[in-house]
């Protein structure tokens, strides 16, 4: 027996076999749609379960606009996923918002998604060269070979807009 609110009665066998079941909707708790997250062990221990979660969700949605060819996704050579950050926050009520913000910048520093704002506040997402070059084995840190940090055959023609913390933001670069 177990004295605690929650007990743990037994481990994963691995790492990867664990699941996070952290998204619920406070006004209706027995809901269960969205309610499991999961994330990659092996991401996770490069950049963190929270950016584990944030790549992998932004790659899904990538994959799934292209195959479902939903043109409004597709810009500048690139399949995309649209998002907020208050749009996410509520899609993950774990992750703070200030948090996200900062979750994405360093993403985007280090390689491992391709971001940016559009005019009605929304930002764009699609995994970065990093990222690509991991998840097909590639020697992802290879990626980033010159001074400037800028990823070989990566980098837009006219690359787009840094993207904005919230939607005021947004509406101030443009």
């Amino acid at each position: 027996t177990c004295a605690l609110p929650i007990c743990i009665t037994s481990r994963p066998k691995q790492s990867s076999d664990l699941n996070l079941n952290l998204n619920f909707n406070m006004a209706n708790p027995q809901q269960k749609s969205n309610r499991e997250h999961s994330f990659d062990s092996e991401l996770a221990s490069l950049v963190g379960i929270e950016k584990a979660i944030l790549v992998k969700n932004i790659a899904y949605w990538v994959d799934e606009n292209e195959r479902r060819k939903i043109e409004s996704s597709f810009a500048y050579g690139k399949w995309w996923t649209f998002e907020s950050l208050t749009s996410l926050s509520i899609k993950y009520p774990y992750m703070k918002r200030g948090n996200l913000s900062r979750w994405f910048k360093e993403l985007k520093r280090d390689g491992w998604i391709v971001m940016f704002s559009t005019t009605d506040g929304s930002n764009m997402y699609a995994p970065g060269p990093v990222f690509n070059a991991w998840n097909i084995g590639k020697d992802w840190q290879g990626v980033f070979q010159n001074e400037t940090g800028r990823a070989w055959g990566e980098v837009f023609q006219n690359e787009p807009k840094a993207a904005a913390q919230n939607e005021t933001e947004a509406a101030a670069q443009n």
